[in-house]
């Protein structure tokens, strides 16, 4: 013992472990990013404890025992952190951000890693540089050891990750044939309207598709790895979008999205966006984007589709496929089809209320799984609603709606649509549920008994529910029968419902007892009006219950209530199972109905019931059949292949009232089919037998109302008719027209083709519908569409009866040649390109390379210079291209004047062109008047050399020359005055300036001046009037240049006399200072005596001083005058003189 204690310390040292380093955060081991690769490191959290004052995980029942780990976040933020089992199988893990010792949570994860139960998160959303803190532990804390981890960056997202790399997608055409794409690693596309549904919280995917001419497309997806996505489309531009639609579960396809979407403009853009419901399962998924398929002919209530009401549901299978929400008619308010908005395609179907005025109208589920359904009165422009239903079939989340309060002869319109607003398939049928049976009521319950044998009684439909009562939370289509105890004891009985067909189908029960007697069952309200307790009870799905009675007494009555939840027509089985008491048979009206069928459809039945002395008998059946006859004879039951029920009530003259029914079966006819139409050649025969399947039948056919000797091989055209009857006796004829065919595809023929072309025998003769097959010395054409070789050809037509015709064609080679011939073109007129002598059949027609299909008669074409293609072609289109060079001829002539030179500031010279140039243009134009002249003037305006080339241009032709102009600087002279005027005899300097080149001056006219060949001479004025004079300067290229001065010399009329004599003898009297008074304007005079006293003063003198001083004579003697004269030229001349007065 000992030894084994101290073993077992030894092993237990043996296997402790060390606490890990990173078991608390603020020691986690940095793990290195991965590019796009996760590299697992192994690690283990064994004697690791738990990390207090950190927030708690969360997830993955987390006991303890965490380890920690770091990573720096790179560029783009997005991480994925990922772990692999190693001893633990079952790990947690959550991602921290902060600091060490001050974390907040990021989020948690336990499963979704795809290495067993391993956690697995992946981040978009971090902040790059920031550090994050890795929390690792095993679930619940109860197997620590090993494990791996990495962090890796993601793959690069979806190259369809942004709307403007859309993968653009392309419409089917009412199919949709799904393409697979992926989300994995996608991220979230900003600046986008957000899509408002299916829990949006990025990981998108986009497509684009181009709408098509009508404005309607569908837009489909599939699962893959993806089970629950979102879907939104947009319009715009992949920068500026508007959200459309958006949908969550409306496909077909699991909880995946699906849009049906009218009224978009045909040729516009409309951007996709998918995204994974959560972005948590992110991977593949099928798209598919199609045009919806033409709307069905019911899509409106007008086209609805005519059923006739039958008196068995046969479901007859329907689409909504390519329908559209009918507007105008009164919204039908269940089955979220509430409002006018409601996007529903539905479609319409109408019936005929029957004589019966009741109706079942129920549906069964195909693609479409939850319906609606409502049903109107009116007409199809003005209905009224009457109900609407959501869920009341018994096939699942379907409706149905059970009437009867319909008007017989009404037609009442029928309303389907999805509950989601999908499309797809479903069933429908409308029957006329069996008259009510007199049980359906407490009051009118029946007797029934079980104790020898089985009781089966009809069941009831189209009997609406009347109310809960107890365990029964509904009692649709009820029935009630009562039974009366005969022996003491407890009773177990045994309650089966079928439809008529045998099929088992819901049953649910309830019994009230014990009565005394049968009046005091019901209440006054019938119904569930029960004056009794509850004895047994049971609402369930099964098609059996057994109801108990406990200790029945003799003589108590039982009221059974029995309810058909399916409400198909059928029957209920009541049988004693158990138990020692037992049911009384005495109080059972004993009526047994039956009748002479079955029957073919269209044939009649017998109706028979048992006798009860002195009863008066009341038939009800299909078709409103009623009669008061016992045994009703002729009776024709609905032409419909099924069962029918009829009921028989038998009242006897004690009151006593027995009610039974009869099925009538209308057997199945043989159904042969459509009548049908068979061709075969001419000669040829046909097997009859062999196109309808009469197997099992007796056959009889028949042409022109007598037998067919040989069905088999018949090869008369005309009708045949097949009459068959199958083992019931039920009849079905068929007629067969048999039409013979005698095939001609055409006469022989003959084809010319162009050399090096091909024929295309296929055009030749219309083989419409016809298998064709061409030969060639005895070999397979491959390509009939394009021979090339002369010879016979040989085609055999075949159409699909196996009739024949051959027809030979042959091919013969065309070949058109010409030479060609040319004009060559000048500068103002195109040559001819032309061709010689064609070879082929005529007439001849030509085209050329500029216009290579504008063929013309003539072969002649006005062109330029070139090199040309003129296309021959014959008269059987055969054509020739032959090449045609127009060569060019330059006929222009250009010549101008020879070089010359001006001095600057000279006349402008003129420059001369001449020749046939339509048009002349000189360069440069600097100087010229009309560059566009032939004979332009320059005029310089600086010394040099100047080259002008004149070019003339004559249609497509130009030449060139050049003239030099040279410009001497020239001369330059001024005079300063711009005129003189001097009194005659008076002398100036006219005065000149010139440029220093001047070498020589010419005056002209050189009289009165001191020199004509100076620059500034002395001018005399001894010639009295106006005398322009011109002053010319040369220098030493021989310029020139003038200038001009007016010289105006005036008379000098100033003549003061020094002496008067004012003694008035009339001679002398008055002092004379000049002869003409024309050349003054004015003359002031002053004089002054030998003492300097002014004795005399005039402002404007005329020869008019005689002497005199205040009135007095002056004294004789010498004085001394001053005088101002003011010339008529504005010159001023002042005289001074003595004045002797001698008296």
């Amino acid at each position: 013992m000992p030894f084994l204690i101290t073993l077992c310390f030894l092993l237990s040292a043996q296997l402790s472990y060390a606490q890990p380093a990173n078991d608390d955060p603020c020691n986690a081991i940095p793990l290195t990013v991965g590019n796009n690769n996760c590299t697992f490191q192994q690690f283990t959290n064994e004697a690791a404890t738990n990390t207090a004052g950190v927030t708690p995980p969360g997830c993955a029942s987390y006991q303890g025992a965490d380890v920690w780990f770091s990573v720096v976040v790179p560029a783009g933020g997005a991480l994925i952190f990922d772990t692999q089992q190693g001893v633990v199988t079952d790990g947690g893990m959550a991602i921290y951000r902060g600091t060490c010792d001050n974390l907040v949570l990021i989020e948690c994860d336990d499963d979704d890693s795809p290495n067993g139960l391993m956690p697995r998160i992946m981040r978009f959303d971090l902040i790059a540089t920031e550090t994050i803190w890795v929390r690792f532990w095993e679930y619940g804390g109860n197997n620590n050891g090993t494990f791996n981890i990495c962090v890796t960056t993601p793959p690069p997202p979806p190259s369809n990750d942004d709307p403007c790399n859309a993968i653009s997608l392309t419409v089917g055409n009412a199919v949709c044939n799904y393409t697979q794409f992926t989300n994995a690693f996608a991220g979230n596309s900003t600046g986008v309207p957000v899509p408002g549904c299916a829990n949006y919280q990025g990981g998108d995917v986009w497509f684009t598709v181009t709408v098509p001419a009508g404005g309607a497309l569908n837009f489909n997806t599939q699962q893959g790895v993806v089970t629950d996505a979102g879907m939104a489309i947009y319009s715009g531009s992949c920068d500026n979008l508007n959200l459309i639609d958006c949908d969550d579960d409306d496909s077909q396809n699991g909880l995946m999205p699906m849009i049906m979407s009218t009224g978009l403009t045909p040729g516009a853009t409309i951007w996709i966006r998918v995204w994974e419901n959560g972005n948590n399962n992110n991977g593949t998924f099928g798209i598919c984007v199609n045009t919806p398929p033409p709307a069905p002919g019911n899509d409106d209530p007008c086209g609805a589709i005519n059923i006739n009401a039958a008196y068995t549901c046969n479901y007859t299978m329907y689409s909504n496929e390519g329908s559209t929400t009918t507007t105008g008619a009164p919204v039908p308010g269940c089955a979220t089809f509430t409002t006018p908005a409601a996007s529903k395609p539905d479609v319409w179907f109408k019936v005929v209320v029957p004589c019966e005025g009741k109706l079942i109208f129920d549906t069964q589920t195909g693609s479409i799984t939850d319906g609606g359904m409502a049903i109107y009165r009116g007409t199809c422009d003005n209905l009224t609603l009457i109900e609407c239903d959501d869920d009341d079939s018994q096939n699942g989340l379907m409706p149905r709606i059970v009437r009867n309060d319909l008007i017989s002869g009404e037609t009442i319109w029928v309303r389907f649509w999805q509950y989601s607003g999908g499309t797809g398939t479903f069933g429908l049928c409308i029957t006329v549920p069996p008259p009510s049976q007199p049980s359906s009521n407490c009051t009118t319950a029946q007797s029934f008994c079980t104790s020898a044998f089985p009781d089966t009684v009809m069941n009831v439909t189209g009997v609406p529910s009347l109310g809960q009562v107890d365990c029964l939370f509904t009692t649709p289509n009820p029935t009630f029968y009562y039974l009366q105890i005969q022996t003491a004891g407890d009773i177990n009985i045994h309650i089966t419902q079928f439809t008529s067909a045998g099929v088992p189908i819901d049953v649910d029960f309830i019994v009230w007892g014990p009565f005394n007697d049968l009046a005091s069952v019901c209440g006054p309200a019938g119904g569930l009006d029960v004056n009794g307790p509850v004895v047994d009870c049971s609402y369930s799905a099964a098609p059996v219950e057994d109801a108990f009675i406990p200790n029945a007494q003799i003589g108590e009555y039982y009221l059974f209530l029995v309810t058909n939840y399916n409400g198909q027509a059928g029957y209920i089985v009541y049988q004693q199972t158990a138990g020692t008491g037992s049911s009384n048979c005495n109080i059972v009206c004993q009526l047994d109905g039956s009748n002479d069928g079955p029957v073919c459809p269209g044939g009649s039945v017998n109706l028979f019931v048992t006798d009860v002395p002195g009863a008066t008998y009341s038939w009800t059946g299909p078709n409103c059949f009623t009669s008061t006859q016992q045994n009703p004879t002729t009776v024709f039951p609905p032409s419909i292949p099924g069962q029918y029920v009829y009921f028989v009530t038998a009242n006897a003259p004690n009151g006593t009232i027995c009610y039974d029914t009869t099925l009538v079966t209308v057997l199945t006819p043989p159904d042969l089919g459509l009548d049908s139409t068979v061709q075969i050649c001419a000669g040829s025969t046909t097997d009859l037998t062999t196109i309808y399947n009469t197997t099992g039948l007796t056959t009889t056919w028949t042409f022109g109302g007598g037998p067919v000797a040989n069905p088999t091989a018949v090869s008369e055209a005309g009708i045949y008719q097949l009459s068959v009857i199958n083992s019931s006796g039920c009849v079905d004829t068929a007629i067969v027209t048999v039409e013979t065919f005698l095939i001609t595809i055409g006469q022989d023929t003959t084809l010319n083709i162009c050399e090096g072309g091909s024929a295309n025998l296929t055009s030749v003769y219309n083989t419409t519908g016809f298998t064709t097959a061409w030969t060639f010395g005895g070999n397979t054409v491959t390509t009939p569409d394009a021979v090339t070789a002369a010879g016979i050809y040989q085609l055999i037509a075949e159409n699909a009866l196996g009739c024949a015709d051959t027809v030979n064609v042959t091919v013969a080679i065309d070949v058109v040649s010409a030479t060609a011939a040319s004009t060559n073109a000048n500068c103002t007129d195109n040559g001819v390109a032309s061709v010689n002598t064609p070879l082929g059949f005529t007439p001849f027609t030509y085209a050329i390379s500029t216009a290579p299909t504008d063929f013309v008669p003539t072969p002649d074409f006005s062109v330029p210079q070139g090199t040309y293609t003129i296309t021959v072609k014959d008269s059987l289109g055969c054509v020739k291209d032959i090449p045609v060079t127009v060569g060019f001829t330059n006929n222009m002539l250009l010549s101008a004047i020879g070089d010359t030179s001006i001095c600057n500031g000279a006349q402008p010279v003129t420059l001369t062109a001449s020749g046939n140039a339509a048009s002349y243009s000189w360069s440069p134009t600097e100087g010229l008047n009309d560059p566009a002249s032939a004979t332009p003037q320059f005029t310089p305006t600086a010394s040099g050399t100047y080259t002008f080339t004149v070019t003339g241009t004559l249609g497509l032709c130009t030449l060139n020359e050049n003239v030099t102009v040279n410009v001497f600087n020239g001369v330059s002279v001024n005079i300063i005055q711009s005129a003189l005027e001097l009194v005659h005899g008076e002398q100036t300097f006219i005065q000149a300036t010139a440029g220093a080149n001047a070498v020589s001056f010419a005056w002209t006219p050189p009289i009165s001046l001191s020199s004509a060949t100076v620059l500034s001479p002395l001018i005399t004025g001894d010639v009295i009037g106006v005398t322009t004079y011109t002053l010319t300067a040369t220098d030493a290229d021989g310029c020139k240049s003038s200038d001009n001065i007016i010289v105006n010399i005036i008379p000098y009329c100033i003549k003061v006399a020094n002496a008067f004599t004012p003694n008035g003898d009339g001679i002398n009297d008055l002092w004379t200072v000049y002869d003409n008074i024309e050349c003054l304007k004015n003359v002031q005079v002053s004089i002054f005596n030998r003492y300097g006293a002014k004795v005399y003063e005039n402002k404007n003198y005329q020869n008019n001083w005689n002497g005199t001083y205040k009135g007095k004579p002056v004294p004789d003697a010498t004085y001394y005058a001053v005088l101002q004269f003011s010339l008529v030229n504005g010159r001023v001349f002042t005289v001074k003189t003595d004045l002797t007065i001698m008296r």
